[in-house]
């Protein structure tokens, strides 16, 4: 016998031995609780101290709804991530995020102890030697006064080198380092350009590719090269200064 919930509508096969009129039926969708009417009197109420029969026996012809909220969910959940991979992937939306990830990353995968840090600068030290350093003020028209440090880097290895880095720092009484600057050796400037021309424009002359390729690449053992490093504002406690070579590679014909 069919029997149809009065509130959610909800249709259940109900065994015929168990589909007597009067009888309590609970929905096992909505939990509504009603009678099974009588056939001379289809709205006429039993007394409620008869038994409520539950009808989950019977096979609803309604279709569950957790289970096709649960597909809906996960079909959301596709569609939503297919979304937001087309997003990173095909758009510059999220370049500030994908560009931290990548910093993150770099950081993460490049990032070496202090311990071997050291030791490598102090084995490139050994071999890599600064020579005819000095350091000095000068008055520039748009700036006012820069402080300048230049010198030349020597080969003191058996094999060629190339792109040497060196690290300038101004300190104080101590020793304590005040300001850093880490710049790639090769390009210099003269007096005058370091007298009339503004910040951006020495940055960029000390980071002269051209002059990079030809003075800091494939540098024959006993050759130098030389290199500029320029503080625009530094500390009046200022009174000492340090430079380091950092970094100086394999010429690429040597590494392949």
């Amino acid at each position: 016998m069919k029997v149809t919930c009065p509130n959610c509508k909800t249709t259940y096969n109900l065994p015929d031995g168990k589909a007597r009129p009067g009888v309590k039926l609970r929905c096992t969708v909505c939990r509504q609780v009603f009678t099974l009417p009588q056939p001379e009197d289809r709205q006429s109420v039993v007394k409620d101290s008869e038994k409520i029969v539950s009808i989950s026996i019977g096979k609803s012809d309604k279709p569950e709804k957790r289970g096709s909220s649960w597909r809906f969910l996960f079909l959301m959940l596709i569609i939503l991530g297919g979304a937001f991979a087309g997003v990173w992937h095909y758009t510059d939306w999220l370049e500030p995020v994908k560009t931290m990830f990548k910093e993150h990353k770099q950081n993460t995968a490049t990032t070496e102890s202090e311990e071997a840090r050291a030791a490598r600068i102090a084995a490139m030290v050994n071999r890599l030697q600064i020579q005819n350093i000095r350091q000095y003020t000068v008055k520039n028209e748009k700036i006012g006064n820069i402080v300048v440090i230049e010198g030349k880097v020597a080969n003191g290895f058996d094999e060629a080198r190339e792109l040497i880095r060196v690290e300038a720092s101004l300190q104080d009484e101590a020793g304590n380092t005040l300001v850093s600057k880490s710049q790639l050796a090769g390009p210099t400037i003269s007096l005058f350009q370091l007298q009339v021309l503004s910040e951006a424009e020495l940055e960029q002359g000390l980071s002269n590719k051209l002059d990079i390729l030809t003075n800091n690449t494939n540098i024959p053992p006993g050759g130098t090269v030389p290199f500029m490093v320029v503080f625009y504002s530094a500390p009046e406690q200022a009174s000492r200064f340090n430079v380091t070579v950092v970094e100086a590679g394999k010429p690429q014909t040597e590494k392949n």
